[in-house]
């Protein structure tokens, strides 16, 4: 026995949740029963209607039969199946149900069509009888196939989501240092301490060294660190070694500051690597900002400021004649150790300048290099001579080193540092400079006058060498303008 359908697309009553389908089941005969079976397909939130679907369907009557069997019009994409006008004329039997279930098709066959019970008077769907049920499931068996393409298309409303792409974008778009894990660290790998380039000429050799310290602390990351995010296994890293290390407030802010610029200047130290834009995360800006409040509500340990009879005790102790000239020079311009051992033969003079009480003796000594010239350039300090008692010293050793040699070739910082701790055990080579400003200081010279010696942009800076102030030459001044307040 053979069972045909004649299914057409109605009106697609779309309310985001479902799909209703009507079709009509003619029998092998042809005549339209007058049956109608209702099919529920589900589909998506916000899928749109068919583009050539009419916004209303109608209704006309099928030929042939004496019972008119109310069809909707198909959507043009959906063809309906031809009906043999001969046999609709003779077929008067009800249709034929499946060989398993003949007696529940019977059943659907009796109900009227277009039966009240199939919507609530509300227009929702109710619950289906079983033999509705029955019904639906045979006429899906053969509705499906042709509804699958039309509806493959209108119900594609979400595209599954790559959850890889997903990830792969968040690391391409988002902060490395939020994305990466701690492990990355071990992976680095120094370059060789000989090889030197031009970019790292534009870095102070004390800078370059710190930063290589710094890499080499991080690389050795234990493991519990290694599967958090960088960020937060730096943070936890630096936490662990401030308790275990006691590291002050301050030390604290200079390992931070170090590791962050040693990751921005990474291709400079490892082969092959991106610089680490430590910038770019919340996490580790917030923890240099919380370190910065902490260290600056906590007196740094700073060098003790030397003294004139010191530094003179210094070079009388002192057997080599380039390191006694390089402790005077640095006492004398207030100059950093390192930027006049850089000095040239012509880089320093001694002249005699003309002012309204008569002639001046000076000393000017103009600084080419060092980590001074790489912030503000170049610059020229204007000092007093060597005291008499070395000055014919100096110029003898001034006129036997050679031009274009340095002037103190050969010298390190570590036996300028030696030859101060024979005088006092507390110095060290910083210890001139900060003690040269503040002996000037004491003398009246404001602030801004004081630049010229120290060579500090702003007085920020200049104002650490005078324990922040506190011994600054305008303090005596500003003082005595204050007695307005009790007055």
């Amino acid at each position: 026995m053979t069972k045909k359908f004649v299914a057409s697309i109605g009106e697609i009553e779309n309310d985001n949740t479902e799909t209703t389908l009507q079709h009509n089941i003619n029998s092998k005969s042809g005549k339209g029963s007058g049956k109608t079976a209702k099919v529920v397909l589900p589909i998506a939130k916000g899928t749109p209607k068919a583009k050539n679907a009419p916004q209303k369907p109608t209704t006309e009557k099928a030929k042939g039969g004496g019972n008119d069997a109310s069809v909707s019009t198909a959507a043009p994409k959906i063809a309906t199946p031809d009906v043999n006008s001969n046999n609709q004329a003779k077929a008067k039997a009800a249709p034929v149900a499946p060989k398993d279930t003949p007696k529940k098709v019977a059943a659907v066959a009796q109900q009227p069509a277009n039966q009240p019970g199939t919507k609530s008077k509300a227009g929702k769907l109710v619950k289906n009888t079983p033999a509705q049920t029955i019904s639906d499931e045979a006429a899906w068996e053969e509705i499906g196939p042709m509804m699958s393409d039309l509806l493959a298309e209108e119900c594609k409303v979400g595209v599954n989501v790559n959850q890889q792409e997903v990830f792969r974008s968040r690391c391409e778009n988002g902060p490395f240092a939020a994305v990466v894990k701690g492990h990355f660290l071990t992976t680095l790998k120094l370059r060789n301490d000989t090889v030197k380039d031009l970019a790292q000429r534009s870095l102070a050799v004390s800078t370059v060294k710190a930063h290589k310290r710094m890499l080499k602390f991080l690389i050795s990351i234990p493991a519990k660190y290694h599967q958090l995010n960088l960020d937060r296994a730096m943070e936890q890293y630096f936490l662990d070694s401030k308790a275990k290390k006691r590291w002050l407030p301050t030390t604290m802010v200079v390992k931070l500051a170090t590791a962050h610029g040693a990751l921005r200047l990474l291709p400079l130290y490892a082969e092959g690597e991106l610089p680490v834009l430590m910038r770019e995360s919340v996490l580790w800006m917030s923890a240099m900002k919380a370190a910065a409040k902490m260290a600056k509500q906590h007196p740094p340990t700073q060098p003790t400021a030397a003294t004139w009879k010191e530094v003179e005790e210094a070079i009388n102790k002192e057997t080599i004649v380039a390191v006694r000239m390089a402790v005077l020079l640095t006492w004398l311009t207030c100059g950093r150790g390192g930027d006049v051992l850089l000095l040239k033969p012509d880089n320093v003079e001694l002249t005699m300048r003309k002012t309204p009480g008569g002639e001046v003796p000076i000393m000017s000594v103009g600084f080419w290099k060092g980590k001074t010239v790489k912030t503000r350039g170049s610059y020229t300090v204007f000092t007093q001579q060597p005291p008499p008692a070395l000055l014919e010293e100096w110029k003898a050793y001034h006129k036997s080193v050679k031009a274009g040699d340095y002037l103190f070739k050969g010298v390190r910082g570590s036996q300028i540092k030696d030859a101060l701790r024979r005088a006092n055990a507390k110095l060290e080579q910083r210890s001139m400079r900060r003690g040269a400003i503040q002996a000037l200081a004491a003398t009246g010279l404001k602030d801004e006058e004081l630049l010229h010696y120290s060579g500090h942009t702003n007085v920020i800076m200049l104002r650490r060498y005078l324990n922040f102030g506190k011994v600054s030459g305008e303090g005596p001044r500003l003082a005595a303008q204050a007695s307005a307040l009790v007055q």
